[in-house]
């Protein structure tokens, strides 16, 4: 198995990854990414930010294991910009704090993403989002567009009383809610 390990911050304007590449600090993606195979893996120990970058099916395949934040700045529409298919698996595995921030929601797709960190902020409405295990959120959250809880809780502890969980135009689907403190508003076509 071939491996590559980068000891600093990499800007790249693609990346094929077909065995193991570990980044010590920071990955700025400014164009695809592509698993090449079931076992490839990326480990990324800082942040991670993509940007325009057409990443359709970029993790049909493999695994990525993120210690820091992700960011997507860019907007693709109507592709996606960044895409973790069923087959594919994401890892927010870091320590402390580790927030996921999107430019354009609508760009983005996870499937298959896992929180072995329980200390995750959500930046951004969550366009199309799909459980993958139970979730814990101790933030305000608004969702607005399908949520497939996939037989797991989502749990939302408000950080106030007078926060909102605001659910506006979705579906939710097979789960549980929780929502611990504030309010809970659905909007005008139900949830």
């Amino acid at each position: 198995k071939d491996s590559l390990t980068v000891t600093g911050n990499l800007t790249v304007e693609f990346l094929d990854v077909y065995d193991s590449v570990d980044i010590g600090g920071d990955l700025n993606l400014t164009g695809p990414l592509k698993m090449k195979t079931a076992d490839a893996h990326l480990t990324v120990n800082g942040d991670m930010t993509v940007s325009n970058s057409r990443n359709k099916n970029a993790l049909s395949q493999g695994t990525i294991d993120l210690k820091g934040n992700f960011s997507d700045t860019g907007n693709s529409y109507p592709f996606y910009s960044f895409y973790v298919s069923e087959s594919g698996r994401m890892n927010f595995c870091g320590e402390g704090t580790q927030s996921i921030s999107l430019a354009d929601p609508s760009g983005f797709s996870f499937e298959n993403v896992y929180f072995e960190n329980p200390d995750i902020r959500i930046l951004c409405d969550p366009f199309d989002f799909t459980l993958s295990q139970d979730l814990t959120l101790n933030q305000d959250l608004t969702i607005t567009d399908d949520l497939n809880l996939n037989g797991h809780k989502l749990t939302v502890n408000l950080q106030g009383d007078n926060t909102i969980f605001y659910l506006n135009n979705c579906q939710i689907t097979a789960g549980e809610i929780e929502v611990n403190g504030g309010f809970l508003k659905i909007g005008p076509n139900g949830a």
